[in-house]
């Protein structure tokens, strides 16, 4: 359903460039405008989210011992890596990974848990 009485024009776009930290007891997040219609604006984009994870990395709610697969996206993309964050798909499956962990273990000292397991490919 819709409140509006009238058709609108347009529609939805591409979300803007955005990254959410979720904390135990806040929720952080920091996003940046792009026009997509100007000129390079997929760069423009890439740039945003990268300027975004190196926000967030340099901010003092950071958890820099926080060994996940969303924590270690925001590190790679801070990095300019080719495998961070481009994408509000990915944007998103980093804040539910975050957020999920810290859920699970919301009454646990994250010092005591081992979250940078050893894997084989």
């Amino acid at each position: 359903g819709s409140a509006r009485a009238l058709k609108q024009d347009g529609g939805a776009g591409v979300p803007p460039p955005r990254i959410d930290y979720p904390l135990k007891k806040d929720w952080v997040f920091s996003r940046r405008e792009v026009d997509d219609n100007s000129p390079n604006s997929k760069e423009k984009r890439r740039a945003a989210y990268i300027d975004i994870a190196q926000e967030i990395i340099s901010n003092d709610y950071w958890v820099s011992e926080l060994r996940l697969w969303g924590t270690q996206q925001i590190e790679i993309t801070s990095e300019s890596s080719d495998f961070g964050i481009y994408s509000a798909l990915r944007s998103t499956a980093v804040r539910i990974n975050i957020h999920l962990f810290n859920q699970l273990h919301y009454n646990s000292d994250i010092s005591e848990i081992n979250t940078d397991e050893e894997w084989i490919d």
